[in-house]
């Protein structure tokens, strides 16, 4: 008999789910999770043609940024004969807009992710070299885990394919944020319209840090609906 110091009801829903899965689909990160491979693969949504714009990261930190949900309305073709109503297709745009985009280069407007010799130095990205790597593991890897010095509870961000691993006070959230304002930035790259709306879960150990990242995304892009 195996006894483990964990409270198992916090973890119930999640082995629940485990459970759940079908014999006939591919288990999420199997080569990773149940294979343990340290092979550095792109994200599925990422091809060496894939380019982001980096003006999120170029322009000044307290540049003056918005963030806008656009709703696009189109009506359907009307089959012959019909005479009832015709309901719209909704589409929902969320756009960024920063005031200084006129100042960046236009070459960094579009990167190839996958070429590291076309990125932004560290001064540029306003980073430390050792967050200019970490940024580059997180945006080219399915999978990347980045954990800071001091070992000690540590808070889990999962931003698509990628996590996050940063101990108190190593500058989580700061990094955190600037990788997912790029993310929302470069939305259309990994989440494009014509597919199913795709969401970023944010796992943190604490509510009081996930409310304080989330707070500081929203302060960040001026978001005030959406």
């Amino acid at each position: 008999m195996i006894e483990t110091m964990t409270y198992f009801e916090a973890y119930r829903p999640v082995l629940s789910a485990l459970q759940s899965i079908s014999a006939d689909h591919t288990f999420p990160l199997a080569p990773f999770i149940l294979k343990l491979t340290n092979e550095m693969i792109p994200p599925d949504y990422i091809t060496p043609t894939t380019t982001y714009d980096f003006t999120p990261l170029l322009v000044e930190p307290n540049s003056d940024v918005n963030a806008k949900v656009i709703i696009h309305e189109t009506l359907p073709p009307r089959p012959n004969r019909y005479r009832g109503t015709i309901k719209p297709i909704i589409a929902k745009e969320f756009q960024i807009t920063y005031k200084q985009s006129n100042q960046i280069e236009k070459k960094y407007k579009s990167v190839s992710l996958l070429n590291k010799d076309q990125w932004p130095t560290s001064d540029q990205l306003h980073l430390n070299p050792k967050q200019r790597e970490a940024l580059i593991l997180a945006l080219t890897n399915k999978v990347a885990l980045i954990q800071g010095r001091k070992l000690n509870k540590n808070s889990m961000i999962l931003i698509r394919d990628f996590v996050l691993i940063l101990a108190p006070g190593t500058g989580k959230t700061f990094l955190g944020v600037r990788i997912t304002e790029m993310l929302l930035h470069n939305r259309s790259v990994w989440c494009p319209p014509s597919e199913q709306s795709t969401p970023i879960l944010m796992i943190c150990h604490t509510n009081h840090a996930l409310d304080q990242f989330l707070e500081l995304i929203i302060k960040r892009l001026n978001m005030t609906d959406g």
